[in-house]
């Protein structure tokens, strides 16, 4: 065997192993996530301007896609005043970046939002993303997913002018249908 072929297989041999380990800890923290999967009720409150909260109710589905490399939520409501809202969020364990990826999509079709975060504790996930808003101003949101129980998670929704000072903006609570 050459000295090329012979490092080659080395390398080779290296790069299959740094992969799986890779993969293992992707696996690892990709489990974490397991406990969203279902079919959820959901509730929603928001502020409103009238002083009373906005309760929003729907239904949310939460699914391994793509072979197990992204979670898919789904989500649709009722909002009242605005007639149906519908969201997808895929989430996924970044590798490379030691962090988990969020992307949300809405129905009203503009650009996608792009979070990165980690578990802040060991019940909360936490993800953050900066917006270029189009006056040229710059706006911060951040979402919690927090497992409250086997049957309940709640998803909350913040804004921020600053990336430092968040407001409430929108707290979901998820309940899982039985049977």
């Amino acid at each position: 065997m050459s000295k090329t072929t012979l490092r080659f297989t080395i390398l080779a041999a290296l790069a299959a192993a740094t992969g799986l380990a890779l993969c293992q800890s992707r696996a690892e923290q990709q489990d974490k996530l397991d406990f969203l999967v279902g079919e959820w009720r959901t509730v929603h409150t928001a502020p409103s301007r009238e002083g009373e909260p906005t309760v929003i109710k729907g239904e949310a589905t939460i699914a391994w896609v793509l072979g197990g490399a992204w979670l898919r939520h789904e989500f649709q409501a009722d909002f009242p005043g605005r007639g149906k809202v519908f969201t997808t969020h895929m989430i996924n364990y970044s590798t490379p970046k030691k962090k988990y990826n969020f992307t949300m999509f809405d129905h009203f079709g503009g650009e996608a939002g792009v979070f990165h975060g980690d578990w802040e504790t060991e019940k909360a996930l936490v993800v953050t993303a900066k917006f270029e808003e189009d006056d040229g101003s710059t706006s911060f949101q951040k979402f919690t997913v927090t497992r409250v129980s086997e049957d309940e998670i709640w998803f909350s929704r913040a804004f921020s002018d600053d990336g430092k000072r968040y407001h409430f903006e929108v707290k979901g609570v998820y309940t899982r249908k039985k049977g």
